[in-house]
């Protein structure tokens, strides 16, 4: 092999490994969580959610939305208080966060703890018109599951 032909071989090869590793670890543990919620291995999600939460600092777990991953395995299986926890961790600041609290409203819901549901439903002051819509909506059918008619018309 000639030694300009050698040096390109390394030279790909350095790319080759170089652009393997660019993927970083933590991106490949979400699309992996991401993908055994897609295919409703709820069960293994959460199992892969727990090694996660050992494995990464806060800082991280935000980042990969561990909680709201976590409150959507739970709530898939029908496990509506551990959903609801999970959701509630949801930090603010998460592009999750009124998704997880509308979850986490729902969750209550069903448990019959109203008092926790409006809080949820309410915690997302949302200015687009669709969340603002569907809020007023749950808290509506809230109202009517309290038998509350006074509520339910205001």
């Amino acid at each position: 092999m000639s030694d300009k032909l050698y040096i390109r071989f390394c030279f790909c090869l350095g790319l080759l490994l170089c652009y393997q590793s660019g993927i970083s670890q933590i991106t490949k543990d979400s699309l992996f969580l991401q993908h055994l919620i897609g295919k409703e291995q709820y069960y293994d999600a959460i199992t892969f959610s727990n090694q996660l939460e050992r494995k990464y600092p806060i800082s991280i777990q935000s980042k990969l939305q561990l909680a709201y991953q976590k409150g959507f395995a739970f709530y898939s299986l029908k496990q509506l208080d551990s959903a609801s926890v999970y959701f509630s961790k949801v930090p603010s600041e998460s592009p999750f966060f009124p998704k997880s609290q509308f979850w986490a409203g729902l969750s209550n819901s069903y448990l019959r703890d109203f008092t926790k549901a409006e809080k949820h439903f309410k915690a997302t002051n949302s200015k687009d018109s669709l969340n603002r819509s569907l809020q007023i909506f749950e808290l509506a059918g809230l109202a009517l599951l309290q038998r509350n008619q006074q509520r339910f018309d205001s």
